[in-house]
């Protein structure tokens, strides 16, 4: 087993707090070690989420609706930009907040790897 010691000694966070500090639903569980690094991501992203890209750190704090670009990446990766609106846009859809998802439906991580945010920009 493990020794007394190297267990993890904080507690985990109460449903409230996850539900009103860290706007998670209820049912999404995070491990205490990660509850600083969402804290930290949380103060200036937001966890968005959409089938298209799953779910992703945003840059500010409301979840923006992202329209397909025609170019794809070296990877043959889908390109997407942000607006305000998918109104009057072709290829365009919403993402929503975390909250919105239920258990085992994903998050973003709890990690400032690159690959867990959004790397688009806004459309022109």
């Amino acid at each position: 087993g493990v020794p007394s010691d190297e267990l993890p000694t904080k507690p985990p966070p109460s449903q409230a707090y996850m539900r009103d500090v860290m706007q998670l639903a209820e049912g999404i569980a995070i491990r205490p070690e990660e509850q600083e690094v969402y804290e930290l991501i949380l103060r200036d992203h937001q966890c968005c989420c959409s089938p298209e890209t799953g779910c992703l750190w945003h840059p500010g704090h409301s979840c923006p609706a992202l329209q397909r670009l025609p170019e794809e990446t070296a990877s043959g990766a889908m390109r997407f930009c942000t607006r305000w609106s998918c109104l009057f846009q072709r290829d365009c859809f919403p993402t929503r907040h975390l909250t919105i998802h239920r258990a085992g439906d994903g998050r973003c991580g709890a990690s400032f790897d690159q690959r867990f945010f959004f790397a688009g920009k806004k459309c022109a």
